[in-house]
């Protein structure tokens, strides 16, 4: 990197050590689970490197640093969660040196970095989710090659983005935000396709061009066929990113489904295509109103939700996955921050509050879902499951031999768990 942290980053990004290490000796099981027995199969067989575990076939880096962790302390739990958890610190301090950089303020890039930290957009699902590490490794190969290209570095910016491509495939929509970068650069840019952006008029009407596509991102949503179905998604999730619930979320609420909370939850859930609506015409009013920095923002929100979008358009179903807005929430903190750092020049009162009940709700919502995953792990049926594939593991070599430490037991869980 081409200078140390500032100190307030570092400090969030023990902030963020801090907030996740409950989840350390949480129970490893379903993906993640797979996702293990699959590094101890690869490693007797290399050419199953290539098979779709971990998600996919060409996640490749991820998968490595499986079998890696396999190898040097085999089925223990915490350097698992530990490893994630200071990925996640990492990429928290890279957000706190881009925003500062980006916005040109310490105080927004703090209070962006903070978000993220705790988990706002993601509340906490891919950090506590060690088989997310494909999305976790990703994001911070790719924030590094942001901050090379920030640089002018655009060579060593195309390997850390080779090597995020090659931990998560939606790394690979990255390039269509350089564009939009360049007018934050104030002609300070030196990567190559400068003049390219210039003559096209990408930086120079960044604000029209995301203002004019979150438009027809809301149009299009009410189209037929599997455009309509994708847009659909990505107008959801927008309200989605902000409350983090399906129709059965309201389960794992405080007085459960029949409880005012989980009334309200269900309220919300049936109506969250129309609010969604609501929140993209709102920012598509921002993005035309506001500066560079806010179209950029809001590009990389929507763009990296896409690749997820298509994914469960697929699903047949109306169940969104929180883990696919583990990229998306770095543009969504960046904006939020900046958007209160302006509310706080105003009414510092006002812009004070709003950012501690974003802290207050992040907070609250990543322990539910971690309280969730404890219960989880420990039911009679995960129990059962963990030894069947423990003894699956063994079988391959007894260096992985189950641990006697209960908390350092991983299982998988049935079907396909809500991350």
């Amino acid at each position: 990197m081409r200078a140390p942290f500032s100190r307030s980053a570092v400090i969030i990004g023990l902030l963020a050590v801090i907030v996740y290490l409950p989840a350390v000796t949480v129970p490893l099981f379903s993906d993640e689970l797979h996702s293990l027995i699959s590094a101890a199969q690869t490693i007797k067989e290399p050419s199953h490197i290539l098979a779709p575990w971990m998600g996919g076939a060409l996640r490749i880096v991820p998968k490595l640093v499986f079998m890696g962790g396999l190898q040097l302390w085999g089925l223990l739990v915490w350097p698992y969660r530990l490893l994630s958890i200071f990925l996640y610190a990492f990429a928290t301090m890279l957000v706190a040196r881009l925003a500062e950089e980006w916005s040109g303020s310490r105080r927004a890039a703090c209070w962006a970095a903070l978000l993220f930290a705790l988990g706002f957009g993601t509340y906490a699902k891919p950090v506590i989710v060690v088989s997310n590490l494909t999305m976790l490794i990703g994001l911070v190969f790719m924030l590094i090659a942001v901050d090379r290209l920030w640089s002018g570095r655009w060579k060593a910016a195309l390997v850390f983005y080779i090597l995020g491509s090659a931990s998560h495939e939606i790394v690979l929509a990255a390039p269509l935000l350089v564009p939009f970068l360049l007018p934050l650069r104030d002609g300070r840019n030196a990567v190559p396709w400068k003049p390219l952006g210039q003559t096209l008029g990408l930086a120079r009407n960044a604000r029209k061009i995301v203002a004019g596509s979150l438009l027809a991102l809301v149009a299009l949503s009410f189209s037929v066929g599997r455009l309509g179905e994708v847009c659909s998604i990505e107008v959801n999730m927008a309200f989605f990113m902000l409350f983090p619930f399906n129709h059965q979320g309201a389960a794992v609420l405080p007085g459960g489904p029949g409880g005012a909370l989980g009334a309200l939850a269900t309220v919300l859930v049936q109506w969250r295509f129309w609010i969604g609506v609501a929140v993209v015409l709102a920012l598509a009013y921002v993005v035309w109103r506001g500066r560079p920095l806010h179209a950029f923002a809001a590009g990389w929100i929507f763009l990296f939700i896409v690749p997820g979008a298509v994914l469960m358009a697929d699903w047949q179903t109306d169940w969104l996955e929180i883990r696919y807005l583990c990229i998306s929430s770095v543009g969504l903190c960046l904006l939020v921050s900046v958007l209160l750092l302006r509310i706080t020049e105003r009414r510092r009162s006002v812009g004070l509050v709003l950012l501690s009940l974003l802290i207050l709700w992040s907070l609250a919502v990543g322990g539910t879902w971690l309280r969730k995953r404890v219960r989880d792990s420990g039911n009679p049926y995960n129990t059962a499951r963990r030894q069947e594939f423990y003894s699956e593991i063994a079988a391959l070599d007894p260096r992985w031999t189950s641990p006697s430490v209960r908390g350092c037991v991983p299982g998988p869980s049935e079907g396909t768990e809500e991350q």
